[in-house]
Order: structure tokens, then sequence, then C-alpha cells
């Protein structure tokens, strides 16, 4: 529910403790963990320890004048660790114990209405904040906004990464909900994520919704719901200030290149084509395996101080930097076993609808994902990412099972990996 944390917090506590206490009933009640497939090792935690490794070596190389914009995480070797590496990968614990956690409940759809109500409160939070500093459309459409949201946890670019994979989770789940009451409730959630989503005025979120609602359109086939999204879209382009459109079809027309590179180039952009342009070529100074996780902080553009920032805003030519072709490669088989398996339990007829639903929704999210991916997007599980790696979590076992008829033994107790049916 928090969007960042530091240090030993209630966070931290809580993830630990459940951890333990998983490992002990484990092997004293010979309860089941959920599985953890191979692929997650080979192909996406191994490249990023070894990016980490990597990229250990390059420290001494950030520019210390940069370093407030660039971040203290590059100082030293237990900061970069920590903030780059350990952290992020907190989120994939926790996704694989709320994996454990529903393969051993007896209503495994209960953990869906806190998947939902999580990113609600960030969303409250932007919503507040924004009303209580008083902050109008046009300023926070402006170039000198894009850092006003910083000060609850994360930029507004990742916010708006967070918020459009959880609209894209609610709108799929939406018709596989029954009862009025929790039918309400998402309705209400998903109002208010839409809400802070625009206000964040990232264009990322705003492809992964526009895809979510495409797809959800195209699949449902259902004409209520074609009407109702017309409808919803005549009213906001009727009331909804220019500065909405501005944004979403050429960028904030007064906006410069110095948002991102300092250096004049296209607004449409942001000055992201001049970063990628004098980026690329350090990709051939390891085109194997890269110059570590985070090289952008020390590529020739920032050592030369003509800009200072900590990422290409290009999420496929920071994998090509930070761990080269060989990374490339096992990340897209690694986002390849995801798409296909989750799209395996969404059309699986013995699957309750609710978790189908879910699969389905993770499976757009995803793709929603990747195509925002060309203008931002991580690919170490940071805060922006941990709703969708949640529900990634959620599904894990059913995964599994649609991967390979998975068995899991305890001493001489062998369970299947299903879900429980009501």
């Amino acid at each position: 529910m928090l969007p960042s944390f530091t240090g030993f917090n209630i966070v931290t506590y809580l993830a630990v403790t459940t951890f333990f206490s998983m490992c002990v009933s484990h092997y004293f009640n010979r309860t089941p963990l959920s599985p953890f497939p191979n692929i997650f090792w080979w192909a996406y935690l191994i490249p990023i320890l070894i990016g980490a490794v990597n990229g250990l070596s390059h420290l001494r190389e950030v520019p210390l004048q940069g370093i407030d914009l660039i971040g203290v995480v590059y100082l030293d070797s237990k900061s970069y660790l920590t903030g780059l590496i350990i952290k992020p990968l907190f989120i994939v614990v926790c996704s694989w114990m709320l994996g454990t956690a529903v393969l051993n409940s007896k209503k495994p759809e209960k953990f869906i209405m806190p998947l939902i109500c999580s990113p609600v409160l960030p969303a409250l939070a932007i919503i507040f904040f924004v009303m209580l500093n008083g902050f109008d459309i046009r300023f926070l459409a402006s170039d000198r906004s894009r850092t006003v949201l910083s000060v609850l946890g994360m930029h507004a670019n990742e916010f708006g990464l967070l918020l459009g994979t959880s609209f894209a989770l609610i709108l799929f789940l939406l018709p596989a909900t029954q009862g009025k009451v929790e039918k309400f409730w998402m309705i209400t959630c998903l109002s208010i994520i839409t809400i802070a989503l625009l206000l964040t005025f990232s264009r990322g979120g705003y492809m992964i919704a526009f895809v979510a609602v495409i797809t959800f359109l195209i699949l449902q086939k259902k004409t209520r719901y074609i009407l109702i999204f017309s409808l919803v879209l005549c009213i906001f382009g009727l009331l909804a200030p220019g500065v909405f459109w501005e944004r979403i079809t050429t960028g904030v027309h007064q906006a410069s290149a110095r948002d991102i590179s300092g250096a004049n180039s296209d607004a449409l952009t942001a000055g992201r084509f001049y970063l990628w342009q004098n980026l690329f070529p350090e990709f051939w100074k390891s085109p194997l395996w890269g110059s570590g996780v985070g090289s952008t902080a020390w590529s020739s553009l920032v050592k030369k101080g003509h800009t200072f920032v900590n990422h290409p805003h290009n999420l496929y030519l920071r994998i090509l930097l930070d761990l080269g072709l060989m990374g490339m490669v096992l990340l897209t088989l690694f986002v390849r076993f995801i798409l296909r398996n989750v799209k395996k339990v969404a059309d699986d007829q013995s699957v309750p609808k609710i978790f189908s639903s879910l699969a389905r929704g993770t499976q757009v999210a995803l793709i929603g994902f990747l195509l925002a991916g060309m203008a931002n997007g991580q690919y170490i599980s940071e805060s922006e990412l941990s709703i969708l790696w949640l529900s990634i979590g959620i599904l894990l076992p059913l995964m599994v099972k649609q991967e390979k008829a998975f068995q899991v033994s305890s001493g001489t107790a062998e369970r299947k990996l299903v879900y429980r049916q009501r």
C-alpha cells in the first residue's frame, strides 16, 4: 500500500516475519509453498544480480556534482545494492509469499479485494495532495510540475504506471464480481484510481489504461459497455480542460527538452530522443552483458555534465545498456513465460471466473506496460510494478499448473497445485 519505503520499517518487518512464519509452517505443519519456476532464477534474478556485480565496479565513475539529481543510491556500494537491487527484489519475495498464502487458503478469492484496495491509498494521497496545495490542472500538466508528486515517494510517471496497471486489473475484474456491494466498491476504487491517474499526466499510464479499455471492449462484445465508454468519453471530451488533450497528443506545447536532457530538442518526447541518440553509443562498450544495473549514471553523457539522469527513459534501451544482448534475450524469455501462462489461465474454463478475469487483466496490463516502456519503465520490480507483481503472485500456482502437471511433496503428503473452488 505504500509507494515507497526505506530502512527497517513496518513493511520490512511484516515481510520478514511472514517469510519466517511460512518456513516454520512448511517444515513443522507440512504446508506447501508456492512454486517458484526455474525461469524466475535463470531468466530474471540471475541476470539482474550479475548486472549488479558489474555495476559495483563503475560506482566511482558517477560524477558527485550531480549526485542529488542522479540519486544518492550511487554514493557507495551499500546504498547501491540496497536501493537498486535488494529493495526492488523485495517485491518479488512478497509476490511469492502471496502465492503461498493463496495456495493454502480455503477461500483464495478473498485475496482479490486487498489487491484491488491497495492502489487506492496512493491514489487518494495524490488527490488530497493536489487539493491541499491548490494546484490547478494547467500547472500539473506543465513541465514545471513533473516532480511535484515526488514528495509522496514516486515520480508522477511512476505513479502513472502504478495506477495504469491497477486500472487494467480492476477493469477486467469488474464483470466477474457478483455481489452488489463488491461491485459498488470495485467501481468506487476504479473511479478513484482513474481520477488520480488523470492528475499524474503520465502518458505511459494513459497508454496502459487506453490499451486496457480497448481490449476490454473487444473481448466483452457487449453493447452496454461500448455505450457506457462512449458516453464517458464524450462527457470527458466536453468537460476536460484542453491540457489533457495536449498532453495525450503532442505533449505540453511549452515544454522543452530541459525536462529530462537539459538540452533543446523536441517537445513531443520532452527530450527523450536527445537522450536515446546520445546514450545508444554506450551499448557498444559492452554489447553482450552490458555495463551494469543503472549504467546511465556513469555514461559519457552524464560524466561530461551534459545532463544528470539515472535512466534513459526507454525500458528497452535501459536493458541493453545495463544487461546487454544476453540480458535482453533472457528477460524476453521471462516475459514470454508470464504472458503465455497467464493467457492459459485466462482461457482455462475450469478456473474460477474471478481468477481467469484477474489473469486476463494481468496479461493486458503487462502488454500495456511493455508498450509504455518505449518512453519509460523499469525492468527491475520497482514500486510502480508492485501491483502487477502481486497479481502474478496470486496467479503463480495456477500458472505453474498450466505450464506442467506439478505436485508439491512435503514428507509423505502431496497436494496438487489447484485452487479450491467454492
